[in-house]
């Protein structure tokens, strides 16, 4: 063959092997777009949620999430948690003490909260954790405001548990005239 005919072939496969290379960059250009593409909406999705979610901490730092509209008798809050010590096997006599704190004002807001302070005796951890369970399941008003716990044995530990439940009290001191300024 003469060099002649050799010199079209030959630029015919550079120019193939050139037109591929360029095909191969643009796909693989392409197919990082889309990914590019696909992480900035799954980050726009992610920062749209995080948005609620800071408005629902928000919202929850003013007012829980449930309060009621009175004070829950004792006799109603202690009839809750021996409900929750039963359905957590915990017998009644693992109840050292159970002491009402006095209702507290959140933020110079009508919110009140009141606590009740439990103290367990000799209690297995897995129960606690299931009467810790029960009482807020149960009692959606009820939060979990502390606990600590000190071992007895390998097993079984010693309890403080602070739970309060929330309630909504309009009084001269939270209540504003419509002309007051805030």
């Amino acid at each position: 063959m003469s060099t002649t005919n050799q010199a079209p072939i030959r630029q015919t496969r550079i120019a193939t092997a050139a037109l591929l290379t360029v095909g191969l960059v643009i796909g693989l250009l392409w197919s990082s777009n889309q990914q590019l593409q696909a992480a900035v909406s799954n980050q726009a999705a992610a920062t749209t949620q995080l948005a609620r979610d800071l408005l629902a901490i928000e919202r929850l730092q003013i007012k829980p999430h449930v309060a009621s509209e009175f004070d829950m008798p004792q006799a109603d809050v202690m009839a809750r948690i021996q409900a929750a010590m039963t359905a957590a096997n915990i017998p009644s006599n693992a109840l050292a003490s159970s002491v009402p704190q006095a209702p507290r004002r959140l933020n110079k807001s009508s919110l009140l909260e009141v606590t009740q302070r439990l103290s367990f005796e000799n209690v297995r951890l897995e129960g606690l954790m299931r009467f810790l369970f029960q009482v807020t399941a149960d009692n959606p008003g009820f939060e979990i405001s502390t606990i600590a716990l000190r071992p007895t044995t390998e097993a079984r530990y010693n309890a403080d548990i602070g739970i309060s439940h929330f309630f909504v009290r309009e009084d001269a001191t939270t209540r504003k005239s419509p002309g007051a300024q805030p």
